[in-house]
């Protein structure tokens, strides 16, 4: 055999990079129309519940108040929740002074730092009165806002992303077991006497935008959502992380084990219609597509109104500001086409976690 010249690739990685980007996930919205929509949203949320094992719906978690203080007109609540008879979550439960059935809001975020870092002070010490954190400032504006720590973060610093290996030997990931998990924290709000009914809602940021929006997808009690985060596709994001080994990249076990091939960021954000959903990003020009085809999602299904877009916004402070805003607005608002929480007649799959 005689020896030949060719651009031969032997790189697994570059293969990975070029089939993410030309692949196209299985339930993508491509129509430009409205027709079929209905089915693709049922056949899509019926999909992702079987990705991440939701299987009935929950009861509300056992919770014990483990210490309690207040300032700046706020009270912090160390709480315990338990998710399954041997594991208990630790969250921090915000409540503004005075208002005794604010609505209700889930905070999820990735940090080192965990609940700490979403809360920080209560009153800023150069600002007498002001919060520094972002759950902190949502309480202020008149919220009752549930911090968990996620797991790697605050008081679960010892269950590493390493674990997503051990889940999936066991057939799950940790991606689908901590959307089961923000289940269960939904449960619960639902559950007190003081949540207003169908005043509960959703804030994700950072990493914990996929978690946020998942959760909202499976829980049909979630009235409005506000993300704020990457707002690249999937493929964008894979293709130009390396396949999510690169810098820059984030951790595979953020990513729901076969997500890409179901669907992108665009139809996960589309399928919170007709539920409210703010969407904040970073003005990467990436970020384009996903705004474009989100935005197409909601107009087609007659809820553009719903949508509020922000591509540049200025940390922290600024998106607590505008989720504040635009959460006080849609959490309190009669809505009448809203999705109901009993299955499964709206197209919801049953609603609850397998933990």
């Amino acid at each position: 055999m005689q020896p030949t010249e060719f651009p031969y690739n032997f790189s697994l990685r570059e293969h990975l990079r070029r089939a993410a980007g030309q692949a196209v996930p299985r339930l993508s919205w491509v129509s430009p129309e409205a027709a079929g929509m209905a089915a693709w949203r049922v056949e899509l949320r019926t999909a992702l519940a079987a990705a991440v094992g939701v299987t009935s719906r929950s009861a509300p978690p056992e919770v014990r108040l483990l210490d309690q203080e207040q300032a700046g007109g706020i009270t912090r609540s160390r709480l315990a929740l338990q998710v399954t008879p041997d594991l208990s979550v630790p969250a921090y439960a915000l409540s503004p002074v005075g208002r005794e059935t604010p609505p209700v809001l889930l905070c999820l975020a990735r940090d080192p730092a965990g609940k700490a870092a979403l809360v920080g002070e209560l009153a800023d010490p150069h600002a007498p009165g002001r919060p520094t954190g972002l759950a902190a400032r949502l309480c202020a504006a008149g919220f009752f806002v549930l911090v968990p720590d996620l797991p790697g973060g605050g008081e679960r610093a010892e269950d590493p992303p390493a674990l997503d290996a051990t889940l999936r030997a066991r057939g799950d990931s940790l991606a689908a077991w901590e959307v089961r998990e923000a289940l269960t924290y939904l449960a619960y709000l639902r559950a007190r006497p003081e949540t207003p009914p169908g005043q509960v809602g959703i804030v994700a940021t950072g990493e914990a935008l996929l978690l946020g929006l998942l959760a909202a997808h499976l829980d049909a009690g979630v009235k409005a959502v506000a993300v704020a985060g990457d707002l690249r596709s999937w493929a964008a994001r894979l293709v130009a992380s390396n396949a999510l080994t690169g810098p820059g990249g984030g951790a595979p076990e953020q990513f729901l084990p076969g997500l890409a091939a179901l669907a992108d960021l665009p139809d996960l954000a589309g399928l919170v219609a007709p539920r409210p959903l703010l969407l904040a990003g970073t003005g990467a020009e990436p970020e384009a597509r996903t705004v474009r085809l989100t935005e197409q999602i909601f107009d087609l299904s007659g809820h553009a109104p719903r949508l509020e877009v922000h591509t540049q916004t200025g940390g922290e402070a600024e998106f607590a500001a505008l989720a504040a805003d635009f959460l006080a607005v849609w959490l309190t608002a009669a809505i009448s086409d809203l999705p109901s929480s009993d299955p499964p007649e709206d197209g919801f799959p049953p609603l609850a976690p397998r933990l």
